[in-house]
């Protein structure tokens, strides 16, 4: 039995599940709808976790392996016959799927890891450091003059300190880019939040690399030949996309990323890195349930083919 944690409206998850039925392999799929139950019994030799699925009861230590990938599950939906109190009962809804999933991880294959999903960028960059990757010049301030003076040495960016995906309000729809900043620009903001402000990297091109365990799969994105995507090649210039095509790392560069990996304890993740004009390798961040459609397509890698295979691996000895 293979789990399958993420939602249904993710269009990579989508594409594993159709090559997963067009094989004809057993799982079973964990989604924000639904229904979950659990139930341990610690009293016996070996620990019995139950976990009930929309009424469908699963032996824990049945399952062969499983994929945590943008999970958005909770033990919460359940009808209570208790007064609402929704700040407790989310509180024991983490601590329920924390233990979940470090129960599973330390007694089965899987993929991705829940309790891992998000990270802090800060502190990422400061292990990136510490393996001896290139960072961009980087500060973290709310003074004025401290982002003037940074400016008379370098051009500069800011984008946000915590992973913010998209939301819409009042049909807009609101998303968290990387931004070029000015000196006339931050004269003209009477106070803000401590920011994050980074150098803006003279770039050859953009690197997507996407990873599963010790095997990477980059991808050079040339979003410096267009000004709609020199800062941020998220905004997508759709009439006229980007080039993008396979890429081969130098070893030393896949060696000092699998180190990183390895500190921040994660099996697979999207690292966003920057080649620069004068071939810098400099490390921005890694998004751990990143994308990888946009890099499976592109460059030929198969990547919900490789998942798949990995998670129905019987023998437990593949690694990628």
């Amino acid at each position: 039995m293979i789990l399958l944690f993420n939602s249904k409206y993710h269009l990579d998850s989508n594409v594993v599940i159709a090559y997963l039925l067009s094989k004809d392999i057993n799982f079973l799929r964990v989604t924000e709808n639904s229904v979950l139950d659990i139930h341990l019994d610690l009293n016996t030799q070996t620990t019995q976790c139950v976990l009930s699925i929309d009424k469908q009861a699963i032996n824990v230590n049945s399952v062969s392996s499983f994929w945590s990938y943008k999970t958005d599950i909770s033990f919460e939906k359940r009808q209570y016959s208790i007064a609402k109190a929704d700040r407790h009962l989310s509180t024991l809804d983490t601590e329920l799927k924390s233990f979940l999933f470090t129960f599973l991880e330390d007694n089965v294959r899987y993929l991705g890891n829940y309790n891992n999903e998000t990270l802090n960028k800060l502190w990422v960059l400061l292990e990136a450091k510490e393996c001896e990757i290139d960072i961009p010049k980087t500060t973290v301030t709310a003074q004025k003059q401290v982002i003037i003076d940074f400016l008379k040495n370098n051009e500069a960016i800011t984008k946000s300190i915590k992973f913010l995906s998209s939301f819409v309000k009042d049909d807009y729809l609101y998303s968290a880019y990387t931004s070029e900043i000015s000196q006339e620009r931050i004269e003209k903001i009477a106070s803000f939040f401590p920011s994050l402000i980074q150098e803006k990297l003279n770039k050859k091109y953009e690197l997507r690399i996407f990873f599963m365990y010790s095997k990477y799969f980059p991808m050079a994105i040339f979003s410096q030949n267009d000004p709609q995507t020199n800062v941020d090649f998220r905004h997508y210039n759709d009439t006229k996309p980007n080039r993008a095509v396979p890429y081969i790392l130098p070893k030393e560069i896949e060696k000092k990323l699998k180190k990183l990996m390895q500190k921040l304890g994660l099996n697979t993740g999207s690292i966003d890195m920057v080649v620069t004009k004068d071939n810098r390798y400099v490390f921005l961040e890694v998004n751990p349930v990143g994308q990888f459609g946009m890099v499976s397509y592109p460059c030929n890698y198969y990547l919900e083919k490789k998942i798949a295979t990995f998670l129905s691996d019987e023998s437990g000895k593949r690694k990628y």
